[in-house]
């Protein structure tokens, strides 16, 4: 088990900080981000059908506020279901929705140590 993969696991768990250090390779970055087995980062499945984007039951929005295709293309090597969208205050990436802050925080710190500037918003 990599140490993206214990951190994610500890924090779904509300066991630890997420101990992530920015010697990770993206390769552990994005094993982790597939191995979260409580949520998906930027889609529910209900019944046959995917939803993608705004989840009614998810709060926690995990942003960077940019619409580069370059910055685009490096959250996607971690999350690869990360996509631009905009909103009244511009464009931003969005790399995840969450239903717990702690999971949304634990994306935006595993993003920031790979050089994104991530960040977390709160949404109703």
């Amino acid at each position: 088990m990599t140490k993206y993969q214990s951190a994610i696991i500890m924090a779904l768990l509300g066991l630890a900080g997420s101990g992530l250090s920015a010697s990770a390779d993206v390769a552990d970055c994005r094993a982790a981000i597939g191995s979260a087995p409580l949520e998906g980062t930027n889609a529910s499945r209900q019944g046959e059908v995917i939803v993608v984007g705004r989840l009614p039951e998810r709060h926690y929005l995990v942003i960077v506020p940019t619409d580069n295709v370059a910055v685009l293309a490096q959250v996607q090597a971690c999350v690869p279901g990360a996509f631009i969208t905009r909103s009244r205050l511009g464009p931003y990436i969005q790399a995840g929705i969450f239903e717990q802050r702690f999971l949304a925080e634990n994306l935006s710190s595993l993003l920031r140590d790979e050089g994104i500037r991530a960040r977390v918003i709160y949404i109703r």
